[in-house]
């Protein structure tokens, strides 16, 4: 679906020009309205793809997050096994 394609620029200045602008004024409002929205604009597509990228860097970062958390539990195993076969040699 298109916005742009249901916004009327000349309909639009027939209006502002009904409401008391100048023909010039009316013309100009119109497009530059036109030109902002034109800026404004977004398409499913390019939602489709930046959900894609989110999505993408989503998993990296939980990829990421669950090597590291394993990394410090298995850290964490060797340094309590050091620890309790230490506490076992003194006694």
């Amino acid at each position: 679906m298109n916005t742009m394609a249901n916004f009327d620029t000349l309909k639009l200045a027939k209006k502002l020009a009904a409401a008391g602008f100048s023909q010039k004024q009316a013309e100009g409002a119109a497009e530059a309205f036109s030109e902002s929205l034109l800026g404004t604009v977004v398409t499913e597509q390019y939602l489709d793809v930046r959900l894609a990228e989110s999505r993408s860097a989503l998993e990296v970062k939980i990829a990421e997050s669950k090597t590291e958390v394993l990394r410090w539990m298995f850290l964490a195993m060797i340094g309590q096994t050091a620890v309790l076969a230490a506490v076992v040699k003194l006694l």
